[in-house]
């Protein structure tokens, strides 16, 4: 069964929609290593039973005032802007500034420095005047940060930023947008996508387009539009069907540690750390012919 819902973000993310797994959800079960998968189940149910804090950082939340932006809001609705020189290491943001904002808005206003504002603004008018995004936007809309509910193995949900008749829209901020490939396996954005895209499709009967639109957080604010290839897609949808299926078989089990958290690990350096130091050895004993 597939619900579209409304929902602020606050109860997307929060304890009662833990039992809808999402992409954030899943980055608790396992971490994805050249060596192998790294699973973390006791993380998981942190996280399923509303234990584990939503990751905050500053570059977050960036990313989701530049979202709210995007959305038709203002600075001024979604943050709260230290006066200028500000910084969030000084005692005066600690002691006195921040507890009033606290006190005002409560714990979840976003905070920005002078200049994130700033940068924040330049980067909205980017977009505005950038020709891909005005040409992406011809489509029409079916959904601004809509929630998505569907069952893959286990109750799942997805947001899509923005969904149009024929292709998805993922809003990214990053410091050199056109690197951001190399980061989309580190982040797991390949996964987030095919969940997305799943969503999506459950919802549409549609296998639609996604994209991720990036925007440089620093002038000029260049905007790239990236389309991951299928065989991309591919890998994230087979990744979110182990880690699902891993979750499930933990739940039914009701058995949440890993082998390592009760026996001790036995396990040395990479081989290839022997054998770069045996070519040491051996070039400084019978030297380097080169």
């Amino acid at each position: 069964m597939t619900d579209r819902l409304t929902l602020p973000i606050a109860d997307y993310h929060g304890p009662g929609s833990r039992r809808w797994l999402t992409s954030t959800a899943l980055r608790h079960a396992a971490r994805f290593t050249r060596d192998g998968i790294l699973w973390t189940p006791s993380a998981m149910k942190a996280y399923i039973d509303g234990c584990a804090p939503l990751v905050e950082s500053p570059a977050l939340e960036f990313g989701s005032a530049f979202h709210a932006l995007v959305e038709g809001q203002t600075i001024d609705e979604i943050a709260s802007i230290m006066p200028a020189g500000m910084k969030r290491s000084t005692n005066e943001y600690k002691k006195e500034w921040r507890p009033l904002v606290d006190a005002n808005y409560g714990p979840d206003r976003v905070d920005l420095s002078w200049n994130e504002a700033e940068d924040l603004r330049s980067c909205h008018n980017a977009l505005k005047d950038s020709p891909i995004v005005r040409e992406l936007l011809e489509d029409p809309s079916v959904a601004v940060e809509g929630t998505i509910r569907f069952d893959m193995i286990l109750p799942v949900q997805v947001r899509p930023d923005a969904e149009r008749t024929v292709l998805a829209i993922d809003w990214k901020t990053d410091a050199d947008p056109h690197s951001f490939p190399h980061r989309i396996y580190p982040r797991g954005l390949h996964r987030s996508a095919a969940l997305q895209r799943q969503g999506i499709y459950e919802a549409s009967g549609e296998w639609k387009r996604f994209i991720h639109v990036v925007v440089g957080k620093k002038p000029p604010h260049d905007i790239v539009a990236y389309e991951l290839p299928e065989r991309d897609l591919d890998l994230g949808f087979r990744e979110n069907l182990k880690l699902i299926a891993q979750v499930q078989a933990w739940m039914y089990a009701d058995a949440w540690e890993s082998h390592w958290e009760r026996a001790i690990v036995k396990a040395g350096m990479p081989d290839y750390h022997h054998a770069d130091s045996e070519s040491a050895f051996i070039d400084e004993e019978f030297g380097d012919d080169e």
